[in-house]
């Protein structure tokens, strides 16, 4: 009875793979016996004599991929995927797990060989591609009943516990294995890799059915994967974050991604910027700016704005630590009146401007000299006028020379009493 033999090559980021030379040898085996994946990545080979499978080799070949064998073919058969240290891929542990065993030395022991090789070649590839990687575990399970055969009393009861348990498992053995490996490097210029857990309590579709108990159909389910994938390299874009994500005040988390300093647009309204986070010690380290950041293009002068910002301390009546940047200066309330009046034409100033006289009771409905001059008056009866320093440039914190190799926050806090904080940051690699 003729046999035939067919499947789907993908690529380890799950990229269907055309032009894979599929060859089928072995004992009884007419000669020649070879094909081409199509553009989906298809191949079909029919041999017009019977074959046991386990007689048979099917090898997957394509120039500058790595050449790769399944004995015995079966149904289900799936071409084993590894971690190349140049290019990530995926290790694949489906079908290497005992039933009900979670634990890494329940493995076969040539899988785990396997497995701490590959770990190898995952660190390898997370280090030359520093800040421009994800190392992730995915893990999933069938509707087949699950039990602790590790004889831990574990409950595997609830749907996807036993994928979850291996995953978890997985992550703490790989990471173990990065930890020795990272206390090797002498001086590392990149931080510790890390493998993450991603969705690992998936169950699968086919409804279990006792009678069909052994049917193939729930193996494609049973699956855990180590997966090593670049990812898009950021460009050195400016990257905002809007008002809507952040009001004055509040955090917001940036991810670290190799990089080795932030740069921050504070926009059009001046920005105090404070980072926090752990440093590679497990310190806590907290940076505010001494002054107040504006874009260099923003309208009118850093002096105008220096004003409002002042102002607006005061019209709230407490002035915060966050707000008060260490360097001030003074100028005369004519000198003034003129800074105040050349930002009016900017509608944020404009809308600040109004706001702080309404609230001295003095309002301004237009850049009126006099007016401007006796709400003034009423802020500061000295004459003297102080204000907050804000410089035109972008603010370019240092990551790596602070210590900060992983997570870190970020706060904007804007001086002004009307509207909120927004800015831009870029993390170029």
């Amino acid at each position: 009875m003729p046999n035939q033999f067919k499947g789907q090559v993908f690529d380890s980021n799950g990229g269907k793979l055309e032009k894979v030379k599929v060859t089928i040898t072995g004992t009884g085996v007419p000669p020649n016996q070879s094909t081409e994946t199509d553009i989906n990545g298809n191949w079909l080979i029919t041999l017009k004599v019977d074959i046991d499978p386990k007689d048979i080799n099917v090898t997957f070949s394509k120039p500058g991929l790595e050449t790769t064998s399944i004995k015995n073919p079966q149904q289900t058969s799936v071409l084993p995927g590894y971690i190349d240290p140049e290019k990530g891929g995926i290790l694949d542990l489906a079908g290497d797990y005992p039933s009900g065993k979670y634990k890494i030395s329940s493995l076969p022991q040539e899988m785990q060989d396997i497995l701490n090789k590959e770990i190898d070649d995952a660190y390898t590839f997370a280090k030359n591609n520093s800040g421009n990687f994800t190392l992730e575990i995915e893990s999933s399970e069938s509707q087949v009943p699950n039990a602790d055969n590790e004889g831990t009393g574990r409950n595997f009861d609830k749907p996807g516990s036993l994928a979850e348990a291996r995953a978890q498992e997985l992550e703490k053995y790989i990471n173990d294995k990065i930890t020795v490996l990272y206390a090797k490097e002498i001086n590392p210029s990149f931080q510790k890799p890390t493998v993450v857990l991603g969705k690992i309590d998936r169950v699968g579709d086919a409804i279990w059915d006792q009678i069909d108990a052994k049917a193939n159909k729930y193996t494609k389910d049973q699956y855990t994967r180590v997966k090593a994938n670049l990812i898009t390299k950021r460009k050195c874009d400016w990257i905002p974050v809007s008002t809507d994500a952040i009001q004055a005040g509040k955090s917001t988390l940036i991810k670290g991604i190799g990089a080795s300093n932030i740069e921050l647009d504070a926009a059009t309204a001046p920005d105090v910027f404070i980072i926090s986070g752990k440093k590679s010690n497990g310190t806590f380290i907290e940076k505010q700016t001494t002054v107040y950041y504006q874009s260099p293009d923003s309208p009118s002068s850093p002096i105008s704005w220096g004003i409002i910002l002042l102002m607006s301390d005061i019209a709230r009546g407490t002035l915060s630590q966050y707000r008060i940047p260490l360097q001030t200066k003074t100028i005369s309330i004519n000198e003034a009146v003129n800074y105040i009046s050349e930002g009016y034409s900017n509608k944020t100033y404009s809308d600040n401007v109004k706001e702080l006289f309404k609230r001295k009771t003095v309002l301004i409905t237009t850049p009126d000299l006099n007016i401007i001059l006796a709400g003034l008056q009423k802020y500061f009866p000295t004459g003297i006028v102080t204000y907050y320093d804000v410089e035109r440039s972008y603010y370019n914190f240092p990551l790596i020379e602070n210590g900060i190799n992983g997570d870190f926050e970020v706060k904007a806090i804007s001086g002004l009493l009307v509207g909120g904080s927004a800015f831009n940051y870029k993390m170029c690699i």
